[in-house]
């Protein structure tokens, strides 16, 4: 089946960073992980088991981690802050407009929902961006959205969105992505409610987020 061959091609491509040897040093590791040798690691590029520390390491926020930043990471795992103080990581989103919405019958069929900030002009539909977030379809939550994309978003007059979907251990793929285009039928279903656009909406994501944008697309 068709389903099932795309299934196990993606089962490779999203876990043959984790059946990799673990590598010597905290530089070696970056340096394996950093795929394209652009000397930044994007989250596209962290295997599944890794995805947890994404945010923790990307300090300032831009959606790539540095080899300086990683460099920092290491140092303060090994060294208490100063002061006692424990190491600045990424602060959670701010609160959406509209909180775990759910748009089907499964826990995980959520979504929250920003409005643009208060520049944007006042009330004219918004565009949206909507977030499918990463984890090779076993992992992962709508809180990982970058908090740099969702505030320049909300600033330039552009509503965001971040679903999450049933993940592989409940539902068999592609249940993801039925989940996924779900969100996005609901919320375009509901777009006068959300002041939304629905002729100008796209989406993003890393990883396995990557791949439910582009299959939503074509």
């Amino acid at each position: 089946m068709p389903y099932r061959r795309l299934a196990a091609l993606l089962v490779l491509i999203c876990g043959f960073a984790a059946a990799q040897e673990q590598p010597a040093g905290p530089d070696e590791l970056f340096r394996r992980l950093d795929r394209n040798r652009d000397g930044k690691i994007t989250r596209d590029e962290v295997p599944p088991e890794r995805q947890a520390l994404f945010d923790r390491l990307d300090t300032d926020g831009d959606g790539a981690v540095s080899i300086e930043e990683h460099r920092a990471f290491r140092r303060n795992q090994q060294q208490p802050a100063p002061d006692g103080q424990a190491p600045r990581r990424q602060q959670p989103p701010p609160e959406p407009d509209f909180a775990n919405v759910a748009y089907g019958p499964h826990p995980r069929n959520v979504f929250d929902l920003w409005r643009p900030t208060a520049n944007a002009a006042a009330g004219k539909p918004s565009p949206l961006l909507v977030f499918y977030h990463g984890g090779g379809f076993r992992s992962g939550d709508k809180s990982r959205i970058s908090q740099t994309l969702l505030r320049q978003l909300r600033e330039n007059g552009v509503a965001v969105a971040a679903a999450n979907y049933r993940l592989t251990s409940t539902a068999p793929f592609p249940a993801p992505m039925h989940d996924a285009a779900r969100a996005l039928q609901f919320i375009r279903l509901h777009a006068a409610e959300y002041g939304i656009d629905p002729a100008r909406i796209a989406a993003t994501g890393g990883s396995a987020g990557a791949g439910i944008s582009l299959w939503l697309a074509f």
